[in-house]
């Protein structure tokens, strides 16, 4: 596999894609990172969400994580050729390949910085609380979520567009209600011995966020359904072929968007109802709570088994959510689907993950643009 960048067919194909309602676009936190400042120094008041290894970092300093190990300065200098770095008057020797471990560990993976939070530091830092505060902030949509925000217009009728992420933001929830497309939410809640319910359904949830960006969500009431039988939900507005099963909308209502949030969201009833799959347990407890042969209810199932899939500013990083989309993949009963990926500069290494998540059922076609790009040339084509 060799990342070339998108042509003028591939935006065809999309855009043909987007008008019949055959395309589920999956979002990955790359989409949050679109036009944003150079040399960004993330803190918890700007203006713009934290990459995952900011937010790691950030949430090591203020917990106290152990790995926080002091590096001497010397560290930085050239390696001389007995593989010793020397300070000034070499009174430094740290041998390079120390080095290099201690800064591994220095960079440890949000999961296992959020895993000794919720384990070790629970008293010094309220992890839900201050995931809360983070993300439940109005952030404005990239470029990237309000040309897919115009994704919805251009489908049939019947035909819902469906977006999938593992954000926790509201980002594009915002893009939508400001394109003044409606849209319903579906997201997964860690189920409770008191409350073994995952899945939710909240509908309307536009009239939410409309509320919110014109500063008035207090009087909107939420409309949500605990989801308790997979096979047996029908309320999905994604369309109306009844010859599949989908549930029937009336001819004068349009199928609205779904926007399904499979790693969990921030609450508008602040953090005790929010729900983020993001430490090491909290990835344990969803692989025994969701299958990955239906993670889905039937009817959402069954579209996904019918359309192309767009993963924009997704690195592979939650394979578990690969794993799912595979399955899928193999029940696809709809011939010349196709599976794209947008990064941008990927590395061999990423060239061969991108590659060996392609099975027999299906392959991933790996593009090479930045997603700010990306959307632009999509924009001219819809």
């Amino acid at each position: 596999m060799k990342a070339e960048a998108p042509t003028p067919p591939h935006f065809e194909v999309v855009a043909d894609a987007a008008k019949r309602g055959r395309i589920a676009v999956f979002l990955g936190a790359g989409v949050n990172y679109a036009q944003q400042p150079a040399g960004r120094s993330w803190r918890p008041e700007a203006e713009y969400l934290p990459t995952g290894r900011e937010l790691s970092h950030y949430l090591a300093q203020a917990s106290g994580f152990p790995s926080q190990l002091e590096v001497p300065e010397c560290a930085g200098v050239p390696i001389p050729q007995n593989g010793v770095a020397a300070g000034a008057g070499n009174s430094c020797p740290i041998r390079h390949d120390f080095v290099k471990s201690v800064r591994g560990v220095l960079e440890a993976d949000l999961a296992q910085v959020c895993q000794h939070i919720q384990t070790s530091a629970r008293g010094k830092l309220n992890l839900p609380l201050e995931l809360q505060r983070i993300f439940e902030r109005d952030y404005a949509p990239t470029l990237v979520h309000d040309v897919l925000a115009k994704l919805p217009s251009k489908s049939e009728r019947n035909r819902g567009s469906i977006f999938i992420t593992t954000n926790y933001d509201t980002v594009m929830e915002s893009a939508l209600a400001a394109a003044g497309e409606p849209f319903d939410v579906v997201y997964y809640r860690a189920p409770t011995v008191a409350n073994p319910v995952w899945l939710y359904h909240w509908r309307n949830a536009h009239e939410y966020y409309e509320a919110r960006r014109l500063k008035t969500p207090a009087g909107v009431m939420r409309d949500e359904t605990p989801i308790t039988a997979l096979a047996e939900y029908d309320g999905l507005p994604i369309g109306s072929d009844q010859q599949r099963g989908y549930p029937s909308i009336e001819p004068e209502d349009k199928a609205r968007t779904l926007v399904v949030k499979i790693h969990g969201t921030v609450s508008p009833d602040g953090f005790e109802s929010s729900s983020f799959v993001i430490s090491q347990n909290d990835y344990i407890q969803f692989l025994r709570t969701v299958s990955t042969k239906t993670p889905f209810p039937t009817t959402l199932e069954d579209r996904l088994k019918e359309v192309h899939f767009l993963f924009v500013g997704y690195g592979l990083g939650d394979w578990n959510i690969l794993a799912i989309c595979q399955n899928l993949w193999a029940r696809r009963g709809v011939p010349n689907l196709y599976n794209w990926a947008i990064q941008k500069d990927p590395s061999q290494a990423d060239i061969d993950r991108w590659e060996s998540a392609s099975d027999g059922s299906a392959t991933i076609d790996l593009f090479n643009q930045d997603g700010a790009e990306y959307a632009k040339q999509l924009n001219q084509y819809l």
